[in-house]
């Protein structure tokens, strides 16, 4: 990984890591949930987890898609 590589993860951890903080639970990312349980910048690692809260989910408890997609699209930067 190269160095301009590295410094954008780190932005990027950092701009994911400021919502967080903020609590803004104006966006459907704020209202998540989200933690950041590790990073690594060396080895471009990221480790974020969400609780399955009810308004997440269809009438079988299943996790709607687009959460899961809202998810991915932002541990993924």
């Amino acid at each position: 990984m190269t160095q301009s590589e590295k410094d954008a993860f780190r932005a990027n951890a950092d701009e994911l890591l400021r919502m967080v903080q903020e609590d803004r639970r104006d966006t459907v990312v704020g209202m998540m949930h989200l933690t950041l349980s590790d990073f690594d910048p060396e080895t471009a690692s990221l480790t974020v987890s969400y609780p399955a809260l009810p308004w997440e989910q269809n009438p079988d408890g299943v996790i709607h898609g687009g959460i899961v997609c809202t998810m991915l699209d932002t541990a993924m930067g």
